[in-house]
């Protein structure tokens, strides 16, 4: 991992992740976690798992769980149908893990399990 870009995120899962198959036959995960943040309320962000290593915990994870994540931070752009051009960020993850407590614990505490 490019020691520059690192994030680790924790928060709630904000829908069931799904797994795609595509049409190389590797398969990616998708999730979105809600994360707190002071200024802006909560913060919804993508990750992507493309890791097979990780695809396995995917398959485990529920909507409204605890996880943490840690990975790097890249960019996507597009054009919409209507000609304006989009843009978001997700966390390519590199490590994910379950929450065995409670976040605001690990928040307070600055821990992190990473």
């Amino acid at each position: 991992m490019n020691s520059f870009n690192n994030v680790v995120l924790q928060g709630r899962i904000s829908f069931d992740p799904e797994i795609k198959e595509l049409k190389s036959g590797k398969k990616l995960g998708k999730l979105n976690i809600a994360c707190k943040s002071g200024r802006n309320g909560t913060l919804f962000i993508g990750v992507d798992v493309w890791e097979e290593s990780l695809i396995g915990i995917v398959r485990e994870l529920k909507k409204g769980g605890e996880i943490k994540v840690k990975g790097e931070l890249r960019s996507e752009s597009w054009e919409s149908p209507t000609g304006e051009k989009r843009m978001k960020h997700v966390v390519v993850a590199e490590e994910i893990q379950q929450s065995t407590r409670g976040i605001q614990k690990d928040i307070d505490d600055n821990v992190m399990p990473f």
